[in-house]
């Protein structure tokens, strides 16, 4: 009998700014955009905060155009409501669901150990 050893490597991203390990408790507490606010929305990559928003969707940080500031973004990607949002803008929502799925993930540690 023969015994084979697969080794798989991956990468994994955290992101650090100015020696800051950005953790889940710090990206929880980070100023939040919503959809309406697309447009001046720069994502950086999709993260998993532990947050329950009650909807599918992709949590995002990135940077607020406007501001600079990091920001959290939560986008809907199937609302949990009959009938969705009757606003006309699915396509966009779509578009943007497909653009964000791209980013990378961003693995944020519970404490400032990477």
């Amino acid at each position: 009998m023969t015994t084979e050893l697969n080794t798989i490597q991956a990468s994994v991203t955290t992101l650090t700014i100015d020696g800051l390990t950005i953790t889940k408790d710090i990206a929880k507490q980070l100023d939040q955009l919503h959809f309406e606010d697309w447009e001046r929305f720069e994502g950086i990559g999709r993260i998993h905060p532990g947050i329950d928003h009650g909807n599918d969707g992709i949590e995002l940080l990135g940077k607020d155009t406007s501001t600079g500031a990091l920001v959290r973004m939560w986008h809907v990607t199937k609302p949990g409501w009959v009938g969705g949002y009757n606003d006309g803008q699915d396509g966009i929502r779509a578009s943007l669901a497909a653009e964000y799925s791209r980013l990378p993930l961003i693995v944020l540690p519970k404490e400032g150990r990477p």
